[in-house]
């Protein structure tokens, strides 16, 4: 990378701008988790699961001015990936039929 600070024509070879730009992707994540038995029994519900999943939620670097490496590294270049939420909810009620719900929130 060249250098001229003082925009005097005096370029020589440094690493002042240059920055190692190792990252890590959070691309999807998902969680459910099944409630006790215990707790829904009483309810007349055989099995009752809950889940998140999120999209895009961001990244893991240490550059300090890397924006979303997706835009080829160009910071405030076009549109960032939006970030996306799904809840759901899946149950099961004694009478063995099965019903599943689900919310989307999205945030740009």
């Amino acid at each position: 990378m060249w250098a001229d600070q003082l925009g005097k024509g005096n370029f020589r070879n440094s690493t002042l701008f240059t920055y190692k730009g190792d990252y890590l992707s959070f691309r999807q994540l998902s969680l459910s988790y099944s409630l006790p038995r215990k707790l829904i029994n009483k309810a007349k519900i055989e099995k009752l699961d809950l889940s998140v999943t999120g999209q895009n939620l961001g990244y893991l670097t240490a550059a300090k001015t890397m924006s979303s490496p997706e835009g080829g590294g160009i910071v405030d270049a076009g549109y960032s990936l939006p970030r996306t939420f799904t809840f759901g909810l899946k149950y099961n009620i004694l009478t063995d039929s099965v019903h599943l719900i689900n919310i989307m929130y999205e945030n740009e």
